[in-house]
């Protein structure tokens, strides 16, 4: 396996515009291990309706060894309204395969993840699938698949009766990668079957609300292949079975724009998304994100039509 740098040293400041007022949050891998250290990223102003989203998961499929410490830091600060994001780890792409990983199924990534923050007492606010959903099984112009839990999902009793409960709020998976593909398979249909069983298991098994970051080219890119003239998804290797439509559309979408404009214009719908639920103004580049870096970089917004307000329970 090729070493990796695993504490990563990356952080971004992230403004949703809720009705009536701003909200500040930060999007970071690094560890922060205080709550004081935490509350230092915001105006006191601003700490009651902070929001966070920290990396729980390399391309390589190990945990983030300060994913606690740095949850348990929000949380204490005041952070109510924390979620998380993932790098999938793919079997068959050239990353994995180049690296000898053995990244295991979808099912069994999100298993270990979710066993892992309920030793310590965090689990994810349940969140309800509905008829709108584009994993629901009324679904139209979409492949069908055979779908069942790969897993024993029943998860040991821990002793954590003196450790504090902590709810996170939605789990962001990225879609990103090179040119050609490198992190994700250059067989597209098994990016899109990584992708659906990986929602379906987390809406259905554990009731965890998905989002997606990507943008228009590294979607199409990483998910799409052309059929007669149209962008489609493929179910398997037998092109036969495909959807014209998006499957993931009705999700959230975390898109970076790096143009310093706190402004929702630049969109454009794609992949049949109609709106962009959160939009990164700057950042580093896609591979200091995913390697380590020690960039540090700022200012978020979120559509006021997609702003949730999180009670502080």
């Amino acid at each position: 396996m090729a070493n990796m740098r695993l504490v990563l040293l990356l952080g971004y400041i992230l403004v949703l515009f809720a009705p009536g007022r701003a909200r500040v949050g930060i999007d970071l891998s690094r560890s922060i291990s205080t709550s004081t250290a935490w509350a230092a990223y915001f105006d006191a102003a601003d700490l009651d309706e902070s929001f966070g989203i920290i990396q729980a998961v390399f391309y390589n499929g190990t945990l983030n060894p300060s994913l606690v410490q740095t949850i348990r830091s929000a949380w204490r600060a005041g952070t109510k309204d924390i979620s998380l994001y993932v790098y999938p780890c793919v079997d068959s792409s050239p990353y994995a395969i180049n690296n000898d990983l053995s990244c295991g199924t979808p099912e069994y990534q999100l298993d270990t993840l979710v066993e892992y923050l309920r030793r310590y007492n965090i689990t994810f606010r349940p969140h309800s699938l509905s008829e709108s959903d584009s994993t629901s099984s009324n679904s139209t112009d979409y492949f069908a698949l055979d779908y069942t839990p790969f897993y024993d999902t029943t998860i040991p009793n821990y002793n954590t009766s003196n450790i504090q409960n902590i709810t996170l709020q939605s789990l962001f998976v990225n879609v990103e990668d090179t040119m050609p593909n490198y992190y994700f398979s250059y067989l597209h249909y098994a990016n899109v079957e990584f992708l659906w069983r990986y929602n379906r298991y987390a809406q259905e098994v554990y009731g965890i609300e998905v989002g997606f970051y990507t943008n228009y080219y590294t979607w199409l890119d990483i998910m799409t292949d052309f059929r007669q003239g149209q962008r489609v998804y493929y179910h398997s290797a037998n092109e036969t079975q495909y959807a014209t439509k998006n499957p993931f559309a009705q999700q959230k979408l975390w898109v970076p724009r790096f143009d310093a404009d706190n402004s929702m214009s630049f969109f454009r719908p794609f992949a049949d998304w109609q709106a962009v639920y959160m939009k990164q103004t700057s950042g580093g580049s896609t591979e200091a994100r995913r390697l380590g870096s020690t960039r540090v970089c700022t200012n978020y917004i979120v559509s006021a039509a997609n702003a949730t307000t999180v009670s502080a329970t």
